[in-house]
């Protein structure tokens, strides 16, 4: 696949440093590369560095574009022209820190037919399958609990809902649609981020925590998954080896890997998904998991739990909310548009002879305004659940690997 790079983050340069190795795969165009690790810039030489960004959309420079994570406005910028003009976008996860621009992608790629792929490179790493057959074949029994302890060495607001947001799309398999969130800090101005405490749950019935603290050893996360039948510990430092414990009834499990060794079947499957378009996108799950993290503020402003409905984010539900808060309005203005009329009648003013007239006019252009509805197109795909997980081979009896 012929690659294009905007950016370098740790996650993008972790993939890049291993399936550039296959010929397969090569970078020809680059921009903002100052971020790139040098074994990843020692295998793009040959590769255009270009200035401009716009440059992709003056025509199809390379199979697909990879997005790191960078500045705010600018990414939301290329995010919006490049999903509008069809581009092939492979976009490290979160993109952005806001829902509202992550969805507004959403409804850009569907219109645009084009295709967003999001990367989480864990997800498709060997500990992270080992641990997903583990639950798929029920070893540790129906989920109760999943806990998730992050040290993180930045912790600012930005850092730590970016972080919340990656551990939450890893955490979906294992705990469905978290529809209630409660955050917990000593304050809700930026420095409590430091100290958060997050806990979760939705209809499936998983309790789910997520904390942050200070680096103790390195900074990374531990996961643990607790069911009535065993117990699953994951160690997942940002750098080094990481380790999956399985403890069940019957045995246990150790398995050592690293994290970023799933990245020859990450692009793989972001091939799968560009290629199919939005019949495979992942990228509404990868909203929904902003969207949990966007809700933290607004949680420990109010001091209490929120719920989320997982609203379905399109300009045709876009346009039905607008219309309903426009009607409102029109009520209202219909009912004080009376009552001003009667008034002035008492006074025996003429405005009370036309007022009548005035609100059926009024009335008239809100039902005229329905008919927008029909300029927008409808969908031309639809949106794939949660992709069915990897097979791997746990062994059910005392192993160490």
């Amino acid at each position: 696949m012929r690659l294009a790079l905007i950016g370098a983050d740790p996650q993008v340069n972790a993939l890049l440093e291993r399936v550039l190795d296959d010929p397969e795969h090569q970078v020809v165009w680059a921009t903002e590369s100052t971020a790139l690790a040098p074994a990843v810039r020692g295998k793009i030489g040959r590769a255009t560095i270009d200035e401009h960004w716009e440059t992709l959309l003056a025509g199809r420079v390379a199979d697909a574009v990879i997005i790191a994570r960078g500045e705010p406005d600018l990414r939301a910028e290329q995010l919006r022209k490049l999903s509008q003009s069809g581009v092939p976008l492979i976009v490290s996860h979160p993109a952005h820190p806001s829902m509202l621009v992550c969805y507004e992608i959403d409804m850009i790629r569907q219109e645009s037919g084009g295709a967003v792929a999001p990367l989480t490179l864990v997800s498709d790493s060997s500990g992270y399958m080992r641990l997903l057959f583990a639950h798929g074949k029920g070893v540790l029994g129906n989920l109760e609990q999943v806990v998730i302890e992050r040290q993180l060495a930045d912790r600012s607001p930005e850092s730590v809902r970016a972080r919340f947001a990656y551990d939450m799309d890893l955490a979906r398999p294992f705990t469905s649609d978290l529809t209630r969130l409660s955050a917990m800090a000593p304050t809700s101005e930026p420095a409590g981020y430091a100290n958060l405490g997050v806990q979760l749950s939705g209809p499936a019935n998983v309790l789910t925590r997520w904390s942050v603290a200070a680096v103790e050893t390195a900074p990374g996360a531990k996961w643990t998954l607790a069911g009535p039948r065993g117990r699953a510990v994951l160690i997942l430092p940002d750098e080094g080896t990481a380790r999956l414990d399985v403890q069940w009834e019957t045995g246990n499990d150790t398995y050592e890997f690293q994290p970023a060794d799933g990245a020859e079947a990450a692009m793989t499957r972001l091939q799968h998904e560009l290629s199919d378009g939005n019949r495979a996108s992942r990228w509404p799950l990868a909203c929904r998991a902003v969207e949990l993290a966007d809700s933290i503020q607004r949680s420990l402003e109010k001091g209490r739990t929120v719920e989320l409905h997982q609203e379905d984010y399109t300009e045709d539900n876009t346009f039905k909310g607008a219309m309903t808060s426009l009607g409102c309005g029109l009520l209202w203005g219909s009912l004080l548009v009376l009552v001003i009329g009667v008034v002035l009648a008492g006074f025996g003013l003429g405005f009370a002879e036309y007022w009548p007239q005035l609100v059926l006019v009024v009335l008239g252009f809100f039902l005229l305004l329905q008919f927008l509805r029909l300029a927008i197109p409808p969908k031309k795909h639809t949106v794939a659940a949660d992709p069915p997980a990897h097979p791997d081979t746990l062994q059910t009896s005392d192993t160490k690997q």
